[in-house]
């Protein structure tokens, strides 16, 4: 399933309300900026249905991102929508070191890189 434009945005900005009800607050990545894919919980049973289901459902969305083979635009979707700090545009161009014209290029390439990885 590929997600549009719209759709993928609005995927990346629950990621953090998946986390809460997950209770897996944490997004650790490598220098390659490939994310650490949670274990799941061993009693799943035990589990509510809706907690269960936003832990898949974060992993889901750190391993599409993981599919990008391009180190910059992930770097770009963790800087910009995983993290819990808030990072400032400007941060996020500086790391990655590029002008805000093709900042904003490569974060739409980004966010339809992650609709076209992402697994239903």
């Amino acid at each position: 399933m590929t997600l549009n434009k719209a759709d993928s945005r609005r995927v990346l900005k629950e990621f953090h309300r998946w986390q809460n009800v997950s209770n897996m607050l944490d997004v650790d990545f490598n220098a390659d900026y490939i994310l650490s894919v949670n274990e799941p919980p061993k009693h799943l049973a035990e589990l509510k249905d809706w907690r269960r289901v936003s832990g898949q459902q974060v992993n889901r969305v750190k391993v599409t991102v993981n599919a990008i083979d391009d180190k910059r635009l992930r770097k770009i979707l963790i800087r910009r929508y995983l993290i819990r700090r808030k990072v400032s545009v400007q941060e996020v161009m500086a790391e990655v070191e590029l002008r805000k014209s093709r900042y904003y290029e490569l974060l739409n390439e980004a966010i339809e890189c992650f609709g076209v990885c992402y697994k239903d």
